[in-house]
């Protein structure tokens, strides 16, 4: 909690210049914190193992985001509102992660939501990102009330309101039809097919610190609370558990497919992010160890090369000006270095080897496997469709002939650097596992 007091102090030093070396100074401070303390389970604060990976995930991104918005951060006038509105970030996402309350955790799960939709609103690029804001906005709220609903049940048959007491909340018997709506809140964020509608929308008008963000971080939230709610109400969901395995599987098919009909590129990477959300989806309904630990290392591999994609495609606006496939073509001889990290980033998203995420999508085969061979064709389907859908947007940006008749600035060392952090991470851990 002594983060909320030091909120002030923060606010009144964002006036300065001083604030990015603040920023990492915070950061590398709580991680070290919970470094050394995540095994130590507190009254309203708990760590382990999953909650400090996804930590560690949400320090990389926001410090990517600094980097790459350094015009923002340092500007006089915007910069201290930009880096205020991503401090409140950071402190949601902490917060969220680490919380054992109930009543905290969806405070925070909801108010994670709102300094994206001030990033959205006021940094974005069209007169439609209030639309987006907006839809982004009631979507998430609208969904999230059911599962309010389930928390003043807990709090009234248990009388508790505690995550980390599950002994009472596996011998509870609550309404089925609350329990099974309350996934729905899960679902948007993740976001699974039929619940995604907001997704692209908002990845077109965000700028590229908000999609980065968004598919970095904000996506796993969905997964996150998955993965600390489904246990706890598992015998009310265990008849119903293959309707939403199910729906991950199909949805994540459907998303497939969808890709090949988008000409945006930002809209092209979200329904790729949609389909591996479906895989996620999955993972978490199949109710085996081997798919928990696959879509974890799904979620980090996920952050980091889909952040790395919509920072190459701020790459290419910047300099096309456009993001349409059938404007942007032979870019390999224009854009030499862009074309080496975005083949980086593509094979980790197809999970190609040595990346982190080919031992994710393994896992998770082996994983569905036990659950359901029949749906095993299924996700080999997804995988494939994925590959391919991966191989036209490289080889439909970076070959083919060119309509531009003049060079352009190549990638500078920011630029550079930040997409080297985003892929050695993908392939150093692989060594590790």
């Amino acid at each position: 909690m002594g983060f909320i007091f030091i909120l002030p102090f923060f606010f009144f030093l964002l006036i300065n210049k001083m604030v990015l070396e603040l920023f990492f100074v915070l950061s590398f401070i709580f991680v070290y914190y919970i470094l050394s303390s995540y095994l130590f389970d507190y009254y309203l604060f708990y760590f382990d193992i999953l909650n400090w990976s996804l930590l560690i995930l949400s320090v990389l991104i926001i410090s990517f985001m600094l980097i790459s918005n350094l015009s923002f951060s340092l500007d006089f006038n915007f910069g201290s509102i930009f880096n205020f509105n991503l401090f409140l970030m950071f402190l949601s996402l902490l917060l969220v992660f680490v919380s054992s309350s109930v009543i905290m955790f969806y405070v925070f799960f909801e108010f994670s939501v709102i300094p994206i939709f001030f990033m959205l609103c006021g940094w974005g690029f069209n007169f439609e990102r209030l639309q987006a804001g907006f839809y982004m906005l009631m979507y998430t709220l609208f969904f999230s009330l059911p599962f309010l609903i389930f928390i003043c049940l807990i709090n009234f048959n248990i009388k508790t309101i505690f995550i980390l007491s599950s002994y009472y909340l596996y011998e509870s018997d609550f309404d089925f039809f609350f329990v099974f709506i309350s996934i729905f809140m899960f679902l948007v964020k993740l976001p699974s097919y039929f619940f995604h509608l907001w997704l692209p929308k908002a990845h077109v008008e965000a700028p590229v610190s908000g999609s980065m963000i968004l598919a970095g971080v904000l996506l796993k939230l969905g997964a996150y609370g998955m993965l600390i709610y489904v246990p706890f109400v598992f015998y009310n969901l265990i008849t119903f558990s293959y309707y939403f395995y199910f729906l991950g599987l199909w949805g994540g098919l459907m998303a497939c497919f969808v890709c090949f009909r988008q000409v945006d590129l930002k809209k092209l990477v979200a329904f790729m992010s949609i389909s591996h959300m479906g895989m996620v989806l999955s993972g978490v309904f199949s109710f085996s160890f081997i798919s928990l630990v696959g879509l974890v290392f799904m979620l980090l591999a996920h952050g980091l090369s889909s952040s790395g994609l919509f920072f190459s495609l701020n790459c290419f606006y910047e300099r096309f000006h456009s993001r349409s496939l059938v404007l942007i073509k032979g870019s390999s001889i224009l854009l030499i270095g862009l074309s080496f990290w975005f083949f980086i980033l593509i094979s980790s998203n197809i999970s190609a080897p040595p990346s982190f995420s080919f031992f994710s999508e393994l896992s998770l085969l082996i994983g569905i496997s036990f659950f359901d061979l029949n749906s095993l064709f299924v996700f080999l389907t997804i995988m494939f469709i994925g590959t391919v859908c991966s191989f036209h947007l490289y080889m439909s940006v970076f070959h083919g002939f060119s309509h531009i008749f003049y060079s352009f600035e190549p990638l500078n060392l920011k630029e550079h650097f930040i997409l080297f952090i985003h892929c050695v991470p993908i392939f150093v851990l692989f060594v590790f596992i």
